[in-house]
């Protein structure tokens, strides 16, 4: 299964309290938080298109999502939350040999 990174604008005035669905409906598909607004999400759907038409009836029209298709031989972090290490390293199961020798490459 494809894991997708998320990144959301969230602007409703009363803030987080008003995307608990938004929330709700993320952990229901496995996402971690990873950031403020930033999710890992690891589902079924194939594009970035199919997950946030999927998103679309949890968010408003005046908030921003943004997704991308993540590959992990192409994927690092640093300082991630607590237990989201532990995610990251079972889902993505990245070669740091590999992600250091491309830094230096780059």
């Amino acid at each position: 299964m494809p894991i997708f990174f998320l990144s959301a604008d969230l602007n409703h005035e009363d803030g987080e309290a008003h995307y608990t669905a938004l929330f709700e409906e993320l952990k229901k598909m496995r996402g971690h938080r990873v950031m403020n607004h930033a999710f890992l999400v690891h589902v079924r759907t194939e594009s970035p298109k199919q997950l946030l038409e999927h998103l679309r009836p949890f968010h408003g029209e005046n908030d921003r999502l943004f997704a991308l298709r993540v590959h992990p031989a192409h994927s690092f972090y640093q300082h991630a939350y607590p237990r989201r290490n532990e995610w990251l390293d079972q889902h993505f199961k990245v070669d740091r040999a590999l992600a250091e020798r491309a830094d230096v490459d780059a």
